[in-house]
């Protein structure tokens, strides 16, 4: 990973493919292992922000050629 440039409230970082599976491994890792009552108060995001998130992430890595 490698951050090229901070723009306001953004940082634009180029990611390898190696970086990305290892967080689509993650997010999919924790939205298994959690408990509902759990996942909040242990990760500080609700399991539908976690899975839009993965989804995005998912959607970025097939369209990238």
């Amino acid at each position: 990973m490698r951050k090229i440039e901070r723009q306001n409230d953004d940082i634009v970082v180029a990611l390898s493919d190696d970086d990305i599976d290892l967080i689509i491994t993650s997010l999919r890792e924790t939205l298994e292992a959690l408990e509902d009552w759990e996942f909040e108060t242990r990760t500080g995001f609700k399991r539908g922000e976690i899975e839009r998130f993965l989804e995005q992430v998912q959607s970025l890595a097939k369209h990238d050629t």
